[in-house]
């Protein structure tokens, strides 16, 4: 099976997104302290960032949710994490909004210990139709970052 193939099923995504909320959950209860990589364009800014300090932030963002932002990290019904964090040198105070499913990898120190290709590619609901050409520019996009070129084994 590609891989494309399979990144497009709704089924595999959910697993992935069940197993990151699964993973989270767990390092909460044990107190281990992660980083979180993931989609900014989904993560909600309780208080909205100052412009200088939105605009440093990269399309895909990791979040280190310890000290502070881990005692204050909960996960909400609607399978969203909410933590308070501070940005910049002023230290801006807001809590941010990761809904899991837009969670890239998970990080305990400097080791990747979970990874959802899926939440790299459009949100879409069970009925909608699959639109293959973001989807494999979404991917491409993946592949084209030397760091996760580890994360395959290219078969010829």
């Amino acid at each position: 099976m590609f891989i494309q193939t399979l990144l497009e099923q709704q089924e595999f995504a959910e697993m992935l997104t069940d197993h990151a909320l699964e993973t989270v959950a767990y390092f909460l209860d044990e107190g281990v302290e992660f980083g979180i990589l993931c989609n900014l364009s989904d993560v909600t800014f309780r208080t909205p960032l100052p412009e200088h300090i939105q605009n440093a932030l990269k399309p895909l963002t990791l979040f280190m949710v310890a000290g502070y932002s881990f005692e204050t990290a909960v996960i909400q019904d609607d399978m969203v994490l909410a933590f308070e964090a501070g940005f910049g040198p002023e230290n801006f105070a807001t809590v941010v909004e990761v809904p899991i499913d837009s969670v890239l990898q998970l990080l305990v120190g400097d080791t990747v210990v979970f990874v959802n290709l899926t939440a790299t590619l459009p949100k879409r609901r069970k009925s909608a139709p699959v639109n293959l050409g973001s989807e494999s520019r979404s991917f491409e996009a993946i592949l084209s970052n030397p760091e996760n070129e580890s994360l395959f084994n290219k078969k010829k």
